[in-house]
């Protein structure tokens, strides 16, 4: 019977194809989900030489049988204290036990795999919310390059991933080659490309949509390809993310947004799903004399540091945004920057 976890932990694991991801079928190396990067006290040795080392145990052992990892300081994610002296047994990728060392008095199978992780740390398997794995910018897609960085990704104990834009047939082909085993990586759940306006083009890959026939037209088009939700961009008015959010959320998706001529407020009314990045960056969050301001001397959706420079906080409009979204319950995915150092 399976160990029943929290229910935080159990969403991590069940996005993480649960504790272990066996992706090569010649080696059949083990990549932990619940973490590749097993922190060693100030950092003795390498993550990479951390993890050859666990494989190399691995290779070693029977891998039909259960899998134990013993003696490393769980952290499970719910909020519960840090275990220490834990152990943890897996089987067929399915955790089967979570306990203390010295509380599990059982005889370990004879075709256990046992490797110990003393003075290491375990964690449920990371996500990465804003991984262009196919690239963003138009005409960069390279296959080799994506399954490298998704390959780097697994490494270091990220597990899921939403890819926010990229060329939509091949996005969509990198997720299902994951979930078939083709190729290493995390899971995705992926969007194709950017459904942007005129007014402001970019260098990316997009599609420029003028009216809401055209949106329409091309969340269908992305739906028939199988994307998980669809990324409105910077240059569309309300009118139109109002229309790709009623067709997408018409054809099953998601809408998530990086958006710029329909501010935050808007958007979280009108039934957008997600938004990205930190920094709210729209002239109509700004007073009517800072706006003006903004309109005249700024780059437009990108110039971050003179809309922070201008925003007030603590402004009637910046508190609505912040209200419509906790009423909506519109999760942001802030892309942490750093803009000094």
């Amino acid at each position: 019977m399976q160990y029943v976890l929290g229910r935080s932990l159990m969403k991590v694991i069940k996005y993480s194809h649960y504790c272990f991801f066996i992706n090569d079928n010649k080696n059949k190396l083990i990549y932990l989900a619940l973490v590749a990067l097993f922190v060693t006290s100030l950092f003795s040795c390498s993550p990479n030489q951390i993890l050859a080392s666990i494989q190399s145990d691995i290779e070693q052992t029977d891998r039909k049988g259960p899998v134990i990892l013993e003696g490393a300081t769980l952290i499970d994610g719910t909020g519960s204290p840090p275990r220490y002296n834990s152990l943890v047994i897996i089987k067929d990728e399915r955790i089967l036990t979570i306990t203390d060392k010295a509380k599990y008095t059982a005889t370990y199978p004879k075709d256990s795999a046992i490797i110990n992780l003393t003075g290491r740390f375990l964690i449920p398997g990371l996500f990465d919310m804003h991984a262009h794995v196919a690239s963003v910018l138009s005409f960069s897609y390279n296959q080799t390059v994506s399954e490298n960085t998704l390959k780097a990704l697994l490494d270091n104990g990220v597990t899921t991933i939403r890819n926010p834009g990229g060329p939509t047939n091949e996005s969509v082909a990198l997720r299902d080659a994951v979930a078939a085993g083709q190729i290493k990586g995390p899971q995705i759940f992926t969007a194709g490309r950017l459904i942007n306006g005129l007014q402001f083009p970019t260098r990316f890959v997009e599609i420029l949509a003028n009216t809401e026939a055209e949106v329409r037209e091309e969340v269908k088009r992305q739906a028939d390809a199988g994307v998980d939700y669809v990324k409105l961009y910077v240059g569309l008015y309300p009118n139109l993310v109002k229309t790709a959010i009623d067709e997408a959320h018409n054809q099953g998706i998601k809408v998530i947004g990086h958006l710029y001529l329909t501010s935050w407020t808007d958007a979280a009314n009108l039934g957008i799903d997600a938004l990205t990045h930190g920094v709210p960056v729209s002239p109509f969050l700004l007073s009517k004399d800072k706006r003006e301001i903004f309109i005249e001397n700024g780059r437009g959706p990108f110039d971050h540091f003179l809309w922070l420079n201008l925003v007030d906080p603590n402004s009637t409009k910046i508190y609505e945004m912040i209200n419509a979204l906790v009423k909506n319950k519109v999760p942001v995915d802030p892309t942490l920057s750093i803009y000094e150092a």
